[in-house]
């Protein structure tokens, strides 16, 4: 059974690879075209005076070999231009900020539980060590739903999270690239758990007034990994449509994710899961090359669930222990920022030490999970905001993003920044990047009694 997966996984990056030669040959062509002619004509050129040119121009005997030289270098220029990979850049982002009352510290959030009347002693106890132990902050987000009490978990107030994550990034995407919402050709959703009729690539379609043949791709049920998917296909189609916008947003429905029972397992989603969202701008556009921030360089994908033992895992530490411990070249060589998923403190760490990363490497995805918690597929774009309001990014520089989903996905991206970013603008890390980074022992004890339960 161990041969036939891994001649499965030989084949398969063999196909990988394949497809990567074939690019890079075709994007080599012009090049190998050009010292080739240099070659054959150059010794001819060395002898040719201005009397044998007019005398070869003029010679009617030349001129089907002529015009047969000229339809070929015409077909060859076609076949360079029709075939070769279209790049695909990323204009700008947004990350959704939730609101202020929104906010729920540890031990809010402890409390919160404890009224809502639904957990055993037992429950409260795990959760509460969960917490402590999680790597989230004191100023994370829950939607409404989850905040007020009674706790109103239901498709309407589901649907209330999702319209104001899904309309204040695209309003501040839109903003910040001076895009119409009529130029854009390609747009793709993600969400999990939340997937209404109509669709939310329908209802953003209505909303902002987007034309009547664009391309739309509602994606759900494919966990935190979605996001690197949704870039992924968002290449493919930026491929055949030429010269227009992809627009990709990530989000994660939370009112729907939490859990009031008593299973212990189930619960760990409630210590992690946070509100969160993205909107990401990508084209082909070649006149907007100036202004984008970054190129797509690679994009990989994933899926073992043709694995039972994977399909069966839904939880992201499954995901690394099969796939991350055959890597081993030092990836720092190759790579200048990493945005991991942050899926949960354990997984950052057992991560860290696989993959050879300092704590500078670390720490984008450490912040994240401190300061917004597990915004699931969106939060790699918190994590490459935070390198931009860190300014870090300088110009040449690659980003690795890596995400995790459902247990058996792995996907990840690669980005070459187009420009040197010293003005990161409009960010979800204005307010806080100036005191960040902090350290986060691995034990937080949660005091109860800071909080105090409004009257």
């Amino acid at each position: 059974m161990e041969y036939r997966q891994l001649v499965r996984t030989v084949k398969q990056a063999t196909r990988n690879h394949a497809g990567l030669m074939y690019h890079r040959l075709v994007s080599h062509i012009p090049h190998v075209l050009v010292v080739t002619v240099l070659v054959v004509v150059a010794p001819q050129l060395s002898t040719l005076t201005p009397e044998k040119a007019r005398a070869l121009w003029n010679t009617a005997v030349n001129a089907p070999a002529l015009a047969m030289a000229c339809w070929a270098a015409a077909l060859a220029a076609y076949t360079y231009a029709s075939s070769r990979p279209q790049p695909v850049y990323l204009v700008d982002l947004a990350g959704y900020k939730p609101p202020v009352e929104l906010e729920a510290s540890r031990a809010k959030t402890i409390v919160h539980f404890s009224r809502c009347g639904r957990f055993s002693e037992q429950s409260m106890a795990f959760q509460k060590r969960m917490l402590e132990r999680s790597g989230l902050g004191e100023a994370t987000h829950f939607p409404m739903s989850l905040i007020r009490l009674p706790v109103d978990m239901c498709d309407r107030t589901a649907m209330e999270e999702s319209h104001a994550v899904i309309f204040g990034v695209v309003d501040e995407v839109l903003r910040k690239t001076g895009v119409d919402a009529g130029d854009v050709g390609v747009l793709i959703f993600n969400s999990s758990l939340l997937s209404p009729t109509p669709s939310f690539t329908s209802l953003i379609v209505n909303r902002y007034r987007f034309r009547d043949d664009v391309v739309t791709h509602n994606l759900s049920g494919m966990g935190c990994s979605a996001g690197i998917i949704a870039i992924d296909l968002a290449k493919r189609l930026l491929q055949v449509h030429r010269n227009t916008y992809a627009l990709v947003v990530s989000t994660e429905n939370i009112t729907l994710n939490a859990y009031m029972g008593n299973n212990r397992p189930m619960l760990v989603t409630n210590t992690l899961f946070r509100v969160g969202g993205a909107a990401i701008l990508l084209t082909n556009r070649a006149g907007d090359r100036a202004r984008s921030k970054y190129q797509l360089i690679h994009t990989v994908r994933t899926h073992r669930g043709a694995h039972d033992q994977s399909y069966g895992c839904v939880t992201q530490e499954k995901v690394f222990r099969a796939q991350v411990k055959a890597y081993l070249p030092d990836f720092k060589l190759a790579l200048e920022h990493f945005c991991i998923h942050a899926g949960g403190r354990g997984v950052l760490d057992e991560l860290e030490n696989s993959l050879k990363l300092s704590p500078w490497h670390m720490e984008p995805s450490r912040m994240t999970l401190y300061r917004f918690g597990n915004t699931s597929s969106s939060s790699l774009w918190y994590e490459l905001a935070y390198c931009e309001a860190k300014r870090r990014i300088k110009k040449g520089d690659r980003v690795w993003q890596i995400a995790f989903g459902s247990g058996f996905k792995c996907n990840s991206a690669v980005w070459r920044a187009l420009r040197t970013i010293d003005d990161a603008g409009e960010s979800p890390w204005t307010q806080d990047v100036h005191v960040l980074p902090v350290d986060v022992p691995k034990v937080v004890p949660i005091d109860e009694t800071s909080y105090q339960v409004p009257i």
